[in-house]
Order: structure tokens, then sequence, then C-alpha cells
């Protein structure tokens, strides 16, 4: 297999890398485009909270957000190319090249009206969010599967990762959480472990 880059991606990465001129006047939506492992085609945003999706509160509504035009810097303090759009012509080589883009607020809403609104969203990690579409249906039981429960007790050693307790008090809060529903934080999910 050849590893050699073709002169057109070099000539792309030149092209997307001289569109580095943020207008002051503007308002951007930051936007990544990106590929799974499996190489389907993802776009992610910087987003906001606009509501909830229903009574139960377990999925936010979350919309994309206007930034300025500093926000470049911290994809540049973390090393990241990225690129800032203004017209049509731009766009068409962040969407060949993908990436981080700045992208010009009234030109990211004619261009990608349906990324930019709201979308229901779950908590995934400790500051992202993510679509409940891309998670497995196991993700949003209540409570663990015993399974899980007895992988977590068995790779704790029976005790409580934040306060280091003791088995009789996990059993307790089992118990508690179970009768009195004290787990169900909006928003938790469970994974496999």
């Amino acid at each position: 297999m050849n590893s050699a880059v073709s002169p057109s991606a070099v000539d792309l990465d030149a092209r997307l890398g001289s569109l580095n001129k943020a207008r002051p006047d503007c308002l951007y939506y930051a936007i990544t485009l990106t590929a799974d492992e499996n190489g389907r085609v993802e776009f992610g945003t910087q987003t906001q909270w606009v509501g909830w999706k229903n009574e139960e509160k377990r999925e936010e509504l979350r919309e994309a957000r206007v930034v300025y035009p500093e926000f470049v810097e911290l994809w540049q303090h973390a090393r990241q190319p990225c690129a800032i759009i203004h017209t049509a012509d731009e766009i068409s080589l962040f969407l060949l090249g993908g990436g981080n883009a700045l992208i010009e607020k009234e030109l990211a809403r004619r261009i990608f009206p349906r990324l930019l609104g709201p979308e229901p969203s779950v908590p995934d990690g400790e500051m992202g969010f993510t679509s409940p579409r891309l998670l497995p249906e196991a993700a949003f039981r209540r409570a663990p599967s015993p399974k899980v429960r007895m992988q977590v007790l068995k790779r704790d050693d029976r005790r409580c990762r934040i306060c280091g307790a003791g088995r009789m008090t996990i059993l307790i809060w089992f118990f508690m959480s179970t009768i009195f529903g004290l787990g169900k934080r909006a928003g938790s999910l469970t994974y496999e472990i």
C-alpha cells in the first residue's frame, strides 16, 4: 500500500489552512466534521440548553450556539487545525477536507439549518452531550442490569469509589435507591462494562 499523500490532498490542506482570517464584526458557528470508526460522517457543534424534550427531563433539547471569532484560539491552543469560512466556495473546501471550522453565522444557517436547530441530547461524559440515537437502548435503563451491578461491585472490591464505604453501606444504598428512587438523576446513562 502506498502511503504517499496525493498532491490534491496537500493542495486541499493548504487551501483550508489559508482560511484563517476572522472578521471581528462577525459571529460564527463552531462546526467539526469527522468520521467515526466505521467511516460514517459525523458533525459536531458547540451547543446550548434550550429546554427539555419531555416531562421526564431525561433528554435535553440543545441547539448550536454562536461563538465569537476568538473561539478559534481554543483549537489553536489544542494544536487542532481549523478554517474560518465566509463563502459557499469555502464551505465546499471544508466539506471535502473536514476538521474544525468557524462558519459565518448567516452562511451556516443557510447551509446547515438542520444541524443548527434544537435536537434531543443526553449527557455523555463529564462535559459532552450526544444524540440518544447514537446510544444503545441499554444506556437508558434507570438502573444497571444485575450483571453490570455485579461487575461494578467486583471491579471496585465492593467499595464505593467516591467515599470508600464498604459492602453494607453499598447494599443499603442499592435498597434505598431502588425503593425511593435516589439514583434517578436526570440524564444518567447506564453502560455495559
